[in-house]
């Protein structure tokens, strides 16, 4: 499955004009800090007000700006994993995978929402968690959780923020492993913004480079370390 976005989106002086269809089930989004990664991902999720925006997930049309189509975050079906988790402290592992089936359509009774947060759960080996609340969780446990809620409502799109920067190095190895291999399984188009060669390796993932908010390069990690555009791409490949 295909997804295409053109976004245009202003904060400040900072301008956001981005034009991109991608094919590869795993894109990764590169790029110096302040260049615009987490408001791409952020304008595909509908959270961020675009002067223009044309988001098709597929045959589908997330945003629509020439024909004033703007459907709510909760109606895209995307699964948008930010840097800090989100995740809910009031509420347990279980009912924080839960939560978002109760605003599907239709919404899932409850007793099946626990059901399948269970069972989301177990496909990445923290059940164990399911009682627990997030204060008590590491960041290998938190970035966990935080994937399995987003896969348990089955999106169209897959949408990580920075999935493993906040780890430590024994932890980040272990949780790519298990993101490559959910992402693997997952047969739906993903999105992951990243500072590490490492990660866009593991991920077997099609590179994007945005600089200043613009795209400056794309393709395979193999064509962007043998023709990079520019010194950030360079460093970037070459790790």
């Amino acid at each position: 499955m295909s997804w295409h976005a053109r976004v245009q989106a202003r904060a400040g002086a900072f301008v956001l004009d981005v034009d991109l269809t991608q094919a590869a089930p795993v894109t990764a989004i590169v790029g110096p800090n302040g260049s615009g990664k987490t408001t791409l991902l952020r304008a595909l999720a509908g959270l961020v007000e675009c002067e223009v925006a044309d988001v098709r997930i597929g045959g589908a049309i997330a945003s629509d700006s020439a024909a004033r189509v703007n459907l709510p975050t909760e109606a895209r079906r995307i699964g948008y994993v930010p840097q800090s988790y989100g995740l809910f402290t009031h509420l347990t592992v279980v009912e924080n995978v839960a939560f978002g089936l109760a605003y599907t359509d239709p919404p899932v009774p409850r007793r099946d929402r626990l059901d399948r947060a269970w069972g989301a759960l177990r496909e990445l080996d923290c059940d164990d968690l399911a009682e627990r609340f997030p204060a008590g969780l590491s960041g290998g446990e938190c970035q966990r959780v935080a994937l399995a809620r987003a896969l348990v409502v089955e999106p169209e799109l897959l949408l990580l923020d920075e999935p493993l920067s906040a780890l430590d190095a024994v932890t980040r190895v272990r949780v790519r492993s298990i993101l490559a291999a959910r992402l693997s399984d997952f047969g739906r188009p993903a999105i992951v913004s990243t500072h590490d060669v490492r990660d866009a390796e593991a991920l077997d993932a099609h590179i994007v480079v945005i600089e200043d908010g613009r795209v400056v390069q794309t393709g395979s990690l193999a064509e962007v370390r043998a023709d990079p555009r520019t010194p950030f791409a360079a460093a970037f490949a070459t790790g």
